[in-house]
């Protein structure tokens, strides 16, 4: 019998591989609580941005910075429009890892020292005489709140800070719950002597939404997964909220595999939807997917027939660690067959046999198979609330580089989704950075 067992696919069936599949209607009619609790317990966030979802085009005449302050690095840059729509220009002024930006007094609040780094790069290239107007886009848990004294625009406090901070990032080392962020630029603004004029503060799936005029619902699937909410108040505004709906939905033990379970329960923790979704990039410390799929491949060297090819990866595992041994798109690679590109990525597996590569394969399809899965109940939870007896259209604006490297997890995302829809159509707009401009930056400059 050949080492790398014909009956694989048996043995992740048994293992439970199909379980979220099998268990999709309970998943999506979990989604639909979780909505129906906004804001309360049992269901997810309800944060709102004050932030309406956009259906006009950028105003003219005007000069944005955008702080995209992400998981692993931030990006400041400059969006000018002239006296015509079609005068669009943009400029990277900084991309640094964000270590880059934690320097000077070490003494000084976390927040408080990055945002005068950054701060000090929109000063030095703002226009002459100019008035700034900065939007920061915030990938973490926030409400909105009254703009600093004499700033227009939207403000934010900091919530959820233990659930939902889950990056790592050095400037949120000293953000406690309830920290006012716009007071903070503000004086950092003001003792640097940048002419704060105007402020917007949103979530990156906020700004993700309005990156697509006219979208029901931003989604990010990358290094963390999450959705908005569309609420329309009291003067017809369709407001945008955030609903940390990756963080917060806690899958079911009963819909993972047979290690997973195993490992939660020996390390006293519970696995996210956005767990089962994201693969980030090779540049994030932690892929989620990826050490799933490491944490099964170590299960598997348990079963007949699976030791001797297995043996090889998990000594590489246990030499690299559970978080390390895979990236997202090392798991991308391995689901195509791209054994080479998978090479390239991760050389520390580069005397594997084709065996051991083989079941590897196998793993990392049905990962990503799930992942696109769990992506459409992630987005689902963004409209539930607009669903009706009325059949119509939803489109999703959404920003995903696990989507942009797999056409497996693109298809089954848009599959299941129309699945879940039923009756309504499911637009996904997957949207693409211009250059160095990412989406949520490109979103953020049309709300300010």
């Amino acid at each position: 019998m050949p080492i790398y067992a014909p009956n694989i696919e048996k043995i992740l069936q048994a293992q439970g591989f199909e379980r979220f599949s099998d268990k999709l209607p309970q998943a999506v009619r979990k989604a639909e609580e979780m909505v129906k609790n906004a804001g309360k317990e049992g269901g997810c966030a309800l944060q709102p941005s004050g932030i309406q979802a956009v259906s006009v085009p950028a105003t003219l005449n005007s000069e944005v910075h955008v702080v995209d302050a992400g998981g692993t690095g931030t990006t400041v840059s400059r969006r000018t429009v002239g006296a015509k729509s079609t005068e669009v220009t943009w400029e990277v002024i900084a991309d640094e890892v964000n270590a880059k930006f934690d320097t000077g007094d070490l003494t000084e609040h976390s927040f408080k020292r990055y945002m005068r780094n950054v701060l000090g790069q929109v000063k030095d290239s703002l226009s002459d005489g100019a008035e700034a107007s900065v939007v920061l886009i915030w990938s973490n848990g926030m409400d909105k709140a009254e703009p600093p004294e004499g700033v227009n625009g939207v403000g934010a406090i900091v919530v959820g800070r233990e659930e939902t901070y889950r990056k790592g990032e050095p400037f949120i080392k000293d953000l406690v719950e309830g920290a006012d962020l716009g007071k903070m630029i503000k004086e950092v603004a003001d003792e640097i002597g940048l002419n704060l004029k105007n402020l917007l503060i949103g979530n990156d799936t906020i700004f993700t939404a309005n990156s697509h005029v006219g979208a029901d619902a931003g989604i990010i699937c990358s290094t963390g997964a999450n959705g908005t909410i569309i609420v329309v108040d009291e003067q017809g505004r369709r407001m945008l909220f955030n609903a940390e709906s990756g963080g917060m939905y806690k899958v079911d033990s009963a819909w993972l595999t047979d290690a997973e379970v195993k490992y939660a329960k020996k390390h006293g923790n519970e696995y996210c939807l956005e767990d089962l979704c994201t693969g980030g990039n090779p540049s994030a410390k932690n892929s989620a997917v990826g050490k799933l799929l490491a944490i099964n491949v170590d299960a598997l060297i348990q079963q007949r027939g699976l030791k001797r090819a297995l043996k090889p990866v998990a000594d590489i595992i246990n030499k690299l660690g559970i978080d390390s041994a895979f990236d997202g798109p090392a798991v991308t690679k391995l689901a195509k067959s791209d054994f080479e590109g998978f090479k390239k990525l991760k050389p520390e597996y580069a005397t594997l046999e084709k065996e051991s590569l083989a079941i590897l394969q196998k793993v990392a399809a049905a990962l990503e198979i799930r992942a696109g899965k769990a992506a459409a109940v992630l987005s689902y939870m963004s409209v539930a609330n607009c669903v009706t007896d009325k059949p119509r259209d939803f489109t999703f604006a959404i920003d995903s580089r696990v989507a942009d490297h797999s056409l497996v997890f693109k298809g089954v995302w848009s599959e299941t989704l129309a699945e879940i829809l039923s009756v309504n159509k499911a637009i996904l707009v997957f949207q693409q950075a211009a250059g160095d401009i990412t989406i949520p930056t490109l979103g953020a400059a049309i709300s300010m």
